[in-house]
């Protein structure tokens, strides 16, 4: 494995990583706050309502556990493969109601952003978190040593803080344009 090789496996790695992370502690945030979640999944308008219940809880949990397997270098491809059905799913369900108009209700994200509506900017955000969910699976994790895990843990951590800081402006942009409209 050439360098330019070790290093893309590093950052796939590192992506995969906080892909498991940002989904742990969403999935964490949903289920403390449960019967928030079950109401923004009832407000999607997709489910009858005797499902949501049922919904709001496999969709948390198995978020959940698709992240944590995306941790455990041998279980990062079915971790990936849930993720990317979980993600999918949602984004989906988010794409709907975007397509309906129904964009003042709360996606249910479970994000530190709060309350965030629904837009195509989360849209494309999920869809990039799929596409590099995708590329993960393919590439192989790289090999390790004392150097390559402390860079892993860096690039995880600085991977967490970009997908934190696009979340928030995704979130902030339609507040920011309803401002814009009354000034």
């Amino acid at each position: 494995m050439d360098i330019v090789d070790a290093i893309a496996a590093l950052a796939l790695r590192s992506l995969a990583l906080a892909a498991g992370l940002v989904l742990v502690f969403g999935a964490l945030q949903k289920l403390r706050d449960w019967p928030a979640f079950r109401e923004a999944v009832a407000a999607y308008r997709l489910l009858p309502d005797p499902l949501v219940p049922t919904a709001a809880w496999v969709l948390p949990a198995t978020e959940a556990l698709a992240g944590a397997a995306l941790l455990v270098d041998d279980l990062r491809i079915i971790g990936a493969c849930a993720a990317m059905a979980v993600v999918g799913i949602a984004t989906a369900a988010v794409a709907i109601n975007v397509r309906r108009g129904r964009t003042d209700i709360d996606c249910g994200c479970g994000g530190l952003e709060g309350r965030q509506r629904l837009s195509w900017g989360l849209v494309a955000r999920n869809a990039v978190l799929i596409a590099v969910l995708g590329v993960g699976i393919v590439v192989p994790g790289p090999r390790m040593n004392a150097l390559g895990a402390a860079t892993l843990v860096a690039a995880t951590l600085a991977f967490v803080t970009l997908f934190i800081a696009v979340s928030q402006l995704v979130a902030n942009r339609p507040f920011l344009v309803e401002l814009r409209r009354q000034s």
